[in-house]
C-alpha cells in the first residue's frame, strides 16, 4: 500500500489551477470535462484540486500543504513578484529549514521550506 493522491475542495476550480499552475509553478494535468485536475507533486503522487461541493467549505482548512525549494529566498521574491500574498519573510527555524507561508485562492496554507545544511562538529 502506498499513498497516491489528495484531494482538497476548490470553489473555482480555474482559478485553482491558475494559482498551482501559475504562481507555484507546478506541474498541473487538467482532464477534460472532469471536475478536478491533478497537481504532480512527486513520483506517483498528486494533489487534486476537487470542485466537488462537499469538499468546499468557508471553515479552517485543518491542512498545511508543504513544499521543499532549493532557495527559500529566492522562490519568496520569484513569488511575490507574481503577486502572491506571503506572510512575512523568509525565517531559519530550529527544526533545519528556512521557511515562509502563504495561502492558495481557497485558503489552503502553504509552507515552502529550504531544508539547511548544518554541520555535525564531526567534519560534515
Amino acid at each position: 500500500m502506498w499513498f497516491n493522491h489528495l484531494h482538497i475542495g476548490v470553489r473555482d476550480l480555474e482559478r485553482a489551477i491558475a494559482f498551482y499552475r501559475d504562481i507555484l509553478g507546478l506541474e498541473v494535468r487538467p482532464i477534460p470535462g472532469a471536475n478536478w485536475a491533478p497537481v504532480n507533486i512527486g513520483p506517483n503522487l498528486s494533489l487534486d484540486l476537487d470542485q466537488d461541493p462537499e469538499l468546499v467549505t468557508d471553515q479552517p482548512k485543518p491542512v498545511i500543504i508543504g513544499l521543499v525549494v532549493e532557495s527559500a529566498d529566492e522562490t519568496h521574491a520569484q513569488l511575490a513578484a507574481k503577486g502572491a500574498v506571503l506572510e512575512g519573510e523568509p525565517q531559519d527555524q530550529y527544526w533545519g529549514v528556512r521557511n515562509f507561508y502563504l495561502h492558495d485562492p481557497d485558503g489552503y496554507k502553504i509552507e515552502v521550506a529550504q531544508p539547511l545544511v548544518r554541520s555535525t562538529g564531526q567534519g560534515t
